[in-house]
C-alpha cells in the first residue's frame, strides 16, 4: 500500500521531488511557487491550510530546505490521497 501511494503521490504533484526508495513522505520543492523575496514556503503553506491540507515546512529539516515540504501519503486512503493532490496542485497552478 505504501509503495503504491508513493507512486501515485510522485506521479500526481506537479511540485519537483524526488522519488523515495523507502520513506512514507515526499520532500517537495516549493521554490518555483514562492513569490518573489520569500524567505521560506510559509505562504505557500499557508494556502494549502486554507484548501484542508498541512504540510511540514522544509525549514524543520534544515536551512537549505526553507522553501520545501514534507507531505506525508500514507495516512490516509487512494481516493483521500488523490482528493489532497488535487488540492495540492491546484494551490499550485494557482502560484
Amino acid at each position: 500500500v505504501y509503495a503504491r501511494h508513493r507512486d501515485l503521490a510522485h506521479e500526481m504533484v506537479v511540485a519537483p521531488c524526488a522519488r523515495p526508495q523507502g520513506s512514507t513522505y515526499l520532500f517537495l520543492d516549493l521554490s518555483e511557487y514562492c513569490p518573489r523575496g520569500a524567505e521560506d514556503s510559509m505562504c505557500v503553506l499557508e494556502r494549502l491550510v486554507d484548501e484542508g491540507m498541512l504540510l511540514t515546512p522544509g525549514g524543520a529539516f534544515g536551512h537549505h530546505y526553507k522553501k520545501w515540504a514534507r507531505m506525508c501519503f500514507t495516512s490516509v486512503d487512494e481516493a483521500e490521497l488523490r482528493e489532497a493532490i488535487e488540492r495540492l496542485n491546484h494551490v499550485l497552478e494557482r502560484s
